[in-house]
């Protein structure tokens, strides 16, 4: 009788303090709350920096390997960015735009500098293998978690919209928008920078073989907007990324023999022609 007594006249206090320590208790934890979201957002914040701080390393690393080429790879990036937007496109699209821009051309990590830095005409069989960068990019980042989602953009960059890009000749639509976007970058980029093959083109002119390669090459859309942000930035817009180029030493690049791109072949797991 004494404990339910004491239980009793305990109960009111208890229901006492539990009300007034309620509040602060569940202020302590939406504290406690906000910290660990502070301390999240702060943890996304640096891996988005990693994550920068990567896709310029790789493209930096890519564009060195060929002496015709300055930030090819930051440019199309930036005229992808630009494109997107102006399509309209959400922010976390535009990113993949924009890291797919970077990373479009890492394949050719696996195509012999001999081919890449030739001066010259490309032959038959070595522009074939210059053609497989786009497979070999996109296999490789499919074997990473983090960028898998970017294979399909950087497997279908050089597909047309009239079905006869590679390398699996996608018609229209049916090649990502990304990819699409990606195609018409790297074509103003080259068309924008000195090459040892031809000079760079005057904006106006890259605009006209945009609009004659529009329904053929490009997406009728994606051209359309790329052609509305060069007539209002012009020359803001089209950068030649182009360095001075060390002929005298390219010159000295052996060529690759039969053999050699045979071996190559079977290394990379390629049909050699």
């Amino acid at each position: 009788e004494n404990l339910l007594l004491s239980l009793f006249m305990l109960a009111p206090i208890a229901l006492i303090y539990q009300s007034f320590m309620l509040p602060k208790i569940q202020a302590d934890a939406m504290t406690r709350l906000e910290d660990m979201n502070a301390e999240m957002t702060e943890a996304y914040a640096e891996i988005q920096q990693l994550n920068e701080e990567l896709f310029l390393t790789l493209a930096k690393f890519f564009d060195a390997r060929d002496p015709y080429v300055g930030s090819h790879a930051a440019q199309v990036a930036a005229y992808a960015v630009a494109i997107a937007e102006e399509m309209d496109l959400p922010p976390e699209r535009i990113e993949i735009v924009r890291q797919s821009a970077y990373l479009h051309d890492i394949g050719k990590i696996a195509i012999p500098e001999a081919i890449l830095h030739k001066p010259s005409k490309l032959t038959e069989t070595e522009y074939e293998f210059v053609k497989k960068h786009t497979q070999i990019g996109a296999e490789f980042l499919e074997t990473s978690h983090g960028m898998r989602h970017l294979a399909p953009f950087i497997r279908h960059h050089h597909e047309r919209w009239d079905g006869r890009g590679y390398p699996d000749g996608l018609v229209g639509e049916e090649i990502p928008l990304e990819a699409r976007i990606l195609n018409v970058c790297d074509s103003v980029e080259a068309m924008a920078s000195d090459r040892p093959y031809h000079k760079a083109l005057s904006t106006e002119n890259i605009i006209k073989e945009v609009i004659d390669c529009a329904g053929t090459q490009f997406d009728p859309a994606v051209a359309k907007a790329f052609i509305r942000i060069a007539e209002r930035k012009g020359q803001e817009l089209v950068v030649n990324s182009a360095r001075t180029v060390a002929t005298h030493h390219v010159d000295q690049v052996p060529e690759l023999d039969g053999f050699k791109l045979k071996h190559f072949a079977q290394i990379y797991g390629l049909a050699s022609t």
